[in-house]
């Protein structure tokens, strides 16, 4: 475990603990890329409160405040279950709709893994708490209870593919030029990590 983040208990989340806090981080680390759907953070968060899903998500404390998340998902069920109705309501009839297409096309896409195991999804750190090794402690709890896991990542996020890469995840195909829903372009690496 890393030496900074000795006092960091990951446990998985419960249906009795607020969401807000999830939420929250979820948007706040995510937010270069949600803006484009609309800059106001309310609405983001009105959003994405409802369509996580909050039993495949792991969540990392330190000193009993949450400071990062992470999700765990199989080929079944992606991380977020997108609602129709908040995103007319929040965007607008014709801003809202295609929106959700967008997003549902890139959020809850269905595809096999390449062998049992999990995917790992929604990687978070609170905006207070970057660099402390926070991210590290999350994969590495992640790799220790799971023998075969996935991830995606995006070229532009140049730290979180080399701590991918450092920690042992090996890149097995390559997307380019893909444009996600929510803005950006670029290479989108697939990785995985085989325990065997």
């Amino acid at each position: 475990m890393d030496p900074n983040a000795k006092y960091i208990n990951t446990k998985n989340w419960s249906k009795g603990r607020t969401k807000t806090n999830v939420t929250a981080i979820f948007v706040d680390d995510y937010y270069d890329d949600l803006k484009q759907i609309t800059p106001d953070r309310s609405v983001l968060t009105a959003l994405f409160h409802n369509s996580l899903l909050f039993d495949h998500f792991y969540g990392t404390f330190a000193e009993g405040e949450l400071v990062g998340i992470f999700a765990l998902t199989d080929s079944r069920e992606w991380f977020m279950r997108l609602q129709l109705g908040l995103f007319l309501k929040h965007l607008g009839p014709i801003s809202g709709f295609f929106t959700y297409l967008a997003l549902k096309a890139e959020f809850q896409r269905t595809s096999a893994l390449q062998k049992e195991g999990c995917r790992i999804e929604a990687v978070a750190v609170s905006k207070h708490h970057r660099g402390q090794g926070i991210a590290t402690t999350m994969m590495r709890y992640a790799m220790e209870h799971n023998n075969y896991l996935e991830l995606d990542v995006l070229e532009r996020n140049a730290s979180a593919f080399a701590l991918y890469n450092r920690l042992g995840f090996s890149v097995f195909r390559v997307d380019e030029n893909k444009k996600s829903a929510h803005g950006g372009s670029g290479r989108r690496y697939f990785m995985s990590y085989d325990r065997v």
